[in-house]
């Protein structure tokens, strides 16, 4: 009988183990459960972030190329801008040589004025004289 009540103990100690293992085992498998849940949820938000990330990268692009756009446009008129300035200062120097030469040429036309009335003056003088002989 000793033999029995021992192997009953035996026997439910076992029984106990065995129930201990298998809620042990029930315990790791929710934790796998709650694990793999958590594991998915941190996919999607990866997932989220992925596509905000390239949609971000997508902006910048965008944004990038119209700024490259208005710079090399901004250079370009600088370009013209700074050639048309070149133009100007030439055109001003031409200016400048023109009117030098419109005023000597007035100048000049003044002292032939003043010749002309001269000689006439002379010329007048000189014929009233030889009319006078």
């Amino acid at each position: 009988m000793t033999d029995l009540t021992t192997q009953k103990q035996q026997l439910q100690g076992s029984n106990n183990a065995q129930e201990k293992l298998y809620t042990m085992f029930e315990d790791t498998m929710e934790d796998l459960g709650q694990t793999k849940d958590k594991l998915e949820a941190a996919e999607n938000e990866l997932e989220t972030t992925k596509s905000k990330l390239d949609k971000a990268e997508r902006d910048a692009d965008f944004w990038y190329r119209g700024w490259k756009n208005i710079s090399n446009r901004c250079q370009a008129a600088d370009s013209t801008l700074k050639a048309h300035e070149h133009q100007i200062y030439q055109l001003e120097a031409e200016l400048a040589l023109e009117k030098e030469r419109a005023e000597k040429n007035e100048n000049a036309q003044e002292m032939l004025e003043r010749l002309k009335n001269q000689w006439s003056f002379f010329s007048h003088i000189l014929g009233n004289e030889d009319s006078g002989r």
